[in-house]
């Protein structure tokens, strides 16, 4: 095994104790829940195998399934960001740059990285909370929760970022 996969199963392990043990029990005025395992999907670098970085998402998916009681929302929702995380990724880097980047707010920038990190936050908070909706019946608490939840888990997001080296 390499010390990069070792290194994601440890990220992927904190992650989901972090979500289980205390976000999953924040609701912000009943309709934002900070989903931070999404950093997970957004720190795969440059040129990591897509293959390998939908797997282990689709399996952080799962297990943070298997304690939240939805069947198989979050899997989807990160196998889904994962699939078009190298694709955005893309549209904010320079040809030239060095293919093992990986990114972060001190490699992009804080404008880029903060676009990078709000488009795919809420591809995956919009896909969650449709998701979990499966209708548009109370459309304004779902549209309350896609933002309130995008919001919150965008500032905490970059905040992790802000103080990483």
């Amino acid at each position: 095994m390499s010390i990069d996969l070792l290194r994601r199963i440890g990220l992927m392990v904190i992650f989901t104790l972090v979500q289980v043990l205390i976000l999953n029990h924040i609701h912000l005025f009943n309709v934002a829940t900070p989903l931070v395992y999404v950093y997970f999907v957004l720190l795969f670098p440059r040129n990591h195998q897509r293959w390998l970085s939908i797997i282990l998402s689709f399996f952080l998916g799962l297990i943070l399934d298997s304690f939240s009681n939805t069947p198989g929302e979050t899997a989807f929702a990160l196998t889904l960001t994962a699939f078009i995380q190298p694709y955005v990724l893309d549209l904010y880097l320079d040809r030239d740059d060095s293919n093992d980047f990986t990114p972060s707010m001190a490699n992009m920038g804080f404008v880029k990285y903060a676009t990078y990190v709000f488009l795919l936050t809420f591809v995956f908070c919009f896909t969650l909370f449709s998701l979990e909706a499966f209708s548009f019946f109370n459309w304004l608490q779902w549209l309350l929760c896609i933002l309130g939840s995008w919001i919150v888990t965008c500032i905490i997001i970059i905040a992790i970022d802000s103080v990483r080296k």
